[in-house]
């Protein structure tokens, strides 16, 4: 297997908000039936992104791509995450790939999904 995928999450001690966010994960790796797809999460719980991606080169990987499901670009996706990314890099330089994925954004389809929220609420 050459490539593995790292969802990243905010992270947090509630437990609905941890169902979501594996929920979330579950359909992605359904979406990419063959790859390893780990989860990874911000500050010191567990698994961080350093855990997640050297689990991933350990079963040999050779390309990791890093995809935060983070909806804007917060201090975490402009400067933590970035700077975690490269001292990966430099953990792997010249045996492992790391791509960091675009954020969720202003996407339609997350309007798209927000305005059928409020027609339920109406």
């Amino acid at each position: 297997m050459e490539a593995g995928i790292v969802v990243l999450g905010h992270g947090s001690r509630k437990g609905e908000a941890k169902e979501g966010f594996y929920r979330v994960v579950e359909m992605v790796r359904q979406s990419f039936p063959g790859l390893m797809v780990e989860t990874a999460f911000m500050g010191n719980r567990h698994p961080n992104l350093e855990e997640a991606i050297a689990k991933l080169v350990a079963s040999g990987i050779k390309k990791v791509v890093v995809a935060p499901l983070f909806l804007f670009s917060g201090v975490h996706v402009t400067e933590d995450i970035p700077g975690e990314l490269e001292q990966e890099r430099a953990r792997y330089e010249g045996r492992v790939s790391i791509v960091y994925a675009g954020i969720l954004g202003d996407d339609p389809r997350i309007a798209q999904v927000l305005s059928e929220r409020i027609r339920e609420a109406m």
